[in-house]
């Protein structure tokens, strides 16, 4: 059975992006949410510092995801893994 974060069902960057295609954002939620980096994500320190969850586009780096958008006759890239920019790598 994996080790998953205490967290997991109340994390909003799991819940904003665990269905996203990006490798990078698979590779954080392996690493940080259901394996060894588990106690180093920074989410988890800033809710224990701080009482509240943070923003759902941190990522467990503790580096924002930055969402780039399309043409205006387009919508928002916020569902298009192909536009999600990852300011860090897992």
């Amino acid at each position: 059975m994996t080790e998953e974060c205490e967290l997991l069902r109340k994390c909003g960057f799991l819940q904003k992006y665990q269905a996203v295609k990006d490798l990078a954002c698979r590779g954080f939620i392996r690493l940080y949410c259901r394996g060894p980096r588990m106690n180093e994500c920074k989410r988890k320190q800033y809710r224990a510092e701080y009482g509240v969850p943070p923003s759902d586009d941190m990522m467990p780096s503790g580096q924002p995801i930055l969402i780039s958008l399309r043409g205006p006759d387009d919508e928002t890239a916020a569902n298009d893994a192909d536009t999600i920019s990852w300011s860090g790598t897992p």
